[in-house]
């Protein structure tokens, strides 16, 4: 699974504990029996410049096609 923030890595578990992975992976696929998630996030989308999202929009189309195969 890929999600994106705007919060730096280190600041989101300092202060809120990574409320995204515990959502996905407790409230939404734990929900529907999901037994395994792997969750990759993209941060801070808010400072990101284009080329840094055109690689992580490259990294997603690489492991999208491993996983696929």
């Amino acid at each position: 699974m890929f999600t994106t923030s705007n919060t730096p890595r280190e600041v989101e578990l300092a202060r809120y504990g990574d409320p995204l992975d515990n959502f996905w992976k407790r409230c939404v696929w734990g929900f529907c029996g999901v037994p395994r998630v792997e969750r990759l996030n993209f941060e801070s989308i808010i400072l990101s410049t284009p080329a840094q999202r055109a690689a992580w929009l490259s990294e997603v189309a690489a492991l999208s096609e491993q996983l696929c195969n």
